[in-house]
């Protein structure tokens, strides 16, 4: 494959732009990050939305690109933004500051990666607990328009579980039966 996943590669420019900005947070990717207890400022990148949608087929985006584009998929994303105020932990308008500091950090470095292929659904207050909550937290639902390539399995040190050898295939017209070996 000739080209990163669209999610992954916003992920590491963003990652990036936090480290040469001294951006006070960790970017985590993954379904379980959220789970676990916050340590810090940290932005977690969890595929889909929490139902498990995926995203949305439209059609290709940027014709005439190689390899081509066979469609667009709206992939979904959901953006866990965890903040904390140590100097002050009992001041929620402290909390709600590093929060929202972070979301706009977040906010910036994807608008300068992925200007125009990018939406945010939606975003939400995590507000779970209300008593002695470590910080602040908010969700946010983004869509990203990732391209999908007319190109073959990738070849980029992804272990096959199977070798394939050749490829046996019985090919029918009418009343008579054709048999193609096909070998990589």
């Amino acid at each position: 494959m000739t080209s990163k996943h669209a999610w992954v590669n916003l992920f590491e420019l963003v990652s990036a732009r936090f480290v040469l900005e001294n951006v006070p947070a960790v970017n985590l990717f993954g379904w379980r990050i959220p789970a676990q207890h916050p340590k810090g400022n940290r932005i977690a990148w969890v595929p889909g939305d929490p139902n498990g949608i995926v995203g949305s087929l439209l059609p290709p985006r940027n014709p005439g690109g190689e390899p081509r584009s066979l469609g667009t998929l709206g992939e979904v994303f959901t953006i866990v933004i965890n903040g904390q105020d140590p100097t002050d932990p009992e001041n929620e308008m402290r909390q709600y500051e590093i929060v929202r500091y972070l979301r706009d950090a977040w906010f910036r470095a994807v608008y300068h990666a992925a200007y125009g292929a990018f939406t945010i659904r939606g975003e939400t207050w995590i507000t779970t607990r209300l008593e002695r909550r470590h910080g602040a937290a908010l969700r946010i639902a983004c869509e990203l328009q990732a391209a999908i390539p007319d190109e073959a399995w990738p070849d980029d040190g992804i272990p096959s579980e199977v070798p394939i050898e050749a490829a046996v295939i019985d090919v029918n017209e009418l009343d008579i039966t054709d048999v193609l070996t096909v070998t990589p």
